[in-house]
């Protein structure tokens, strides 16, 4: 590898990195301000609108779980991402091995291993490689819906924890 494809490989690192701290720090203020809001519910005081307060804090609720989930499922694809490119290393390696064996067997220096095994050990590796690039863009989709709906709980629980404090202070 030469330097500059060094330097992209070590900012996708970088960026990677950065993205998985910015998941932490909305999980992390959805729960706090959710957190802040339960505490400072006075109870003595009758308040309008609490059904409000209420949907704020499942909304806030639901972004927190949402993120949560988001980053384990973030953290799964990744695996399977790292496990997919070791799958299809070794396929590589096979098909290369194949093709070498296959020459080998045609000039009849070797009879162990018959082109019907070789190509079947090939069309494994490629069911397996197939099945899982489907599921990893099957999780990768499941992890951006989850990420929506940590986003959009978030905002709507800001709004609506926002709307409640605006309401109650109102003469």
């Amino acid at each position: 590898m030469d330097e500059a494809q060094l330097r992209d490989i070590e900012t996708v690192k970088i960026l990677k990195e950065q993205e998985r701290k910015l998941h932490f720090f909305m999980v992390t203020l959805a729960l706090g301000v959710l957190s802040f809001s339960i505490q400072m519910f006075d109870t003595v005081k009758p308040h309008q609108y609490v059904l409000v307060i209420i949907l704020s804090w499942l909304s806030l609720l639901v972004s927190t779980l949402a993120g949560i989930f988001q980053i384990q499922w973030r953290l799964a694809v990744e695996v399977q991402q790292r496990h997919l490119s070791a799958k299809q290393r070794d396929y590589e390696r096979v098909q290369m091995a194949s093709n070498k064996l296959a020459n080998i067997v045609e000039s009849g220096n070797l009879k162990q291993c018959s082109p019907e095994e070789i190509k079947k050990m090939g069309e494994n590796y490629e069911n397996a490689i197939k099945t899982m690039t489907e599921d990893i863009a099957k999780r990768s989709q499941e992890v951006y819906i989850r990420a929506k709906i940590h986003e959009w709980a978030l905002v709507i629980g800001l709004i609506l924890l926002a709307f409640f404090k605006i309401l109650n202070t109102a003469p």
